[in-house]
């Protein structure tokens, strides 16, 4: 999740909004891996259920306009998805690292079951020079 999040950073979690609100996109969430639950992951929210998203020309396309990510580490963009549209009660996740990231483009994490959502990350405290709410 570099830059937004690094290794050593420490956040602070809601675990239960999320069980009454739903998720949208550009929350910093954390999920259960889909191929190993008991492994959790950092991501963010890029698409929610019902949109079309793709990857193409190094840019996120999200209901065929392309975004503009402030928050990526690198504006190159490795790989090439075609337009999926992201099936109800799921979410699609990618990391802010995306070059480094194993998040919805790949197949053992694909579309995210809401309920593998275990919370959203809302501050960093440490370091605490660091100190900041996560956007």
């Amino acid at each position: 999740m570099m830059p937004t999040l690094n290794n050593k950073d420490r956040i602070v979690v809601d675990k239960i909004s999320v069980n009454f609100a739903e998720p949208k996109r550009g929350d910093v969430v954390i999920i259960k891996y889909p191929a190993d639950t008991r492994v959790k992951y950092v991501k963010r929210i890029a698409a929610i259920a019902g949109d079309r998203v793709k990857i193409e020309d190094n840019k996120f396309y999200l209901n065929g306009r392309s975004q503009e990510e402030t928050y990526i580490k690198d504006k190159y963009i490795k790989g090439y998805l075609s337009e999926v549209v992201v099936p109800d009660n799921t979410i699609f996740v990618l990391g802010d690292n995306r070059n480094e990231s194993i998040d919805s483009r790949f197949n053992d994490v694909g579309f995210v079951n809401k309920k593998l959502i275990v919370g959203k990350a809302i501050l960093k405290i440490y370091p605490l020079d660091k100190f900041e709410r996560i956007r």
